[in-house]
């Protein structure tokens, strides 16, 4: 399954959920994969220093090894970028994983926190769009992959659990996605 196509075709489905939200609506939020066109947004946004970090360097389709899956989305509101997700949809692990994420310095909507949740709703939406296409892919957690150190008291508040040896390489926080 070519998951680029899908969560193309998911994020559309998500916004129009995430709309009914009394929440989300208000802000006109708009989520898309992060195509080159997006990437190339994000990082010119990131030289009138909206962002810290330039996601076309870290989103851009040479990161990724043959075989892996991205996991990109940006999130708009009047037609500007206000944050991104760059990570990957691990089979292995079983997990969506995060590697960069960053809100707009100029968008004060978001504390760390609701940042957080807005990712844990969207990457739960994703999961259930996965299980419900007919695919093969399990996923049963997010992974925010070395987080930065002071942001990990926000993911332990938000049900996150610290690993330190996630992968071999790399710490991580782990949210569980299983039903209880």
């Amino acid at each position: 399954m070519d998951l680029v196509k899908f969560q193309n075709d998911a994020y559309p489905a998500i916004q129009a959920y995430l709309d009914k939200h009394p929440t989300f609506a208000k802000y006109n939020f708009k989520i898309c994969y992060c195509t080159n066109l997006v990437l190339n947004d994000l990082s010119t946004l990131k030289n009138k220093k909206h962002f810290n970090w330039d996601a076309e360097v870290s989103g851009s389709d040479a990161m990724y090894m043959e075989g892996e899956s991205p996991l990109k989305f940006a999130i708009y509101t009047n037609n500007l970028p206000v944050g991104y997700v760059l990570g990957r949809i691990d089979p292995d692990t079983c997990a969506f994983e995060i590697f960069y994420t960053e809100v707009s310095n100029f968008y004060t909507f978001f504390d760390k926190c609701g940042w957080i949740r807005l990712i844990i709703d969207i990457l739960s939406a994703l999961k259930i769009c996965l299980e419900t296409a007919d695919t093969s892919m399990v996923v049963d957690k997010i992974v925010q992959i070395n987080p930065v150190p002071s942001t990990i008291s926000n993911f332990v508040d938000m049900g996150f659990e610290y690993d330190a040896s996630y992968t071999t390489r790399s710490e991580g926080m782990v949210l569980n996605l299983h039903e209880k």
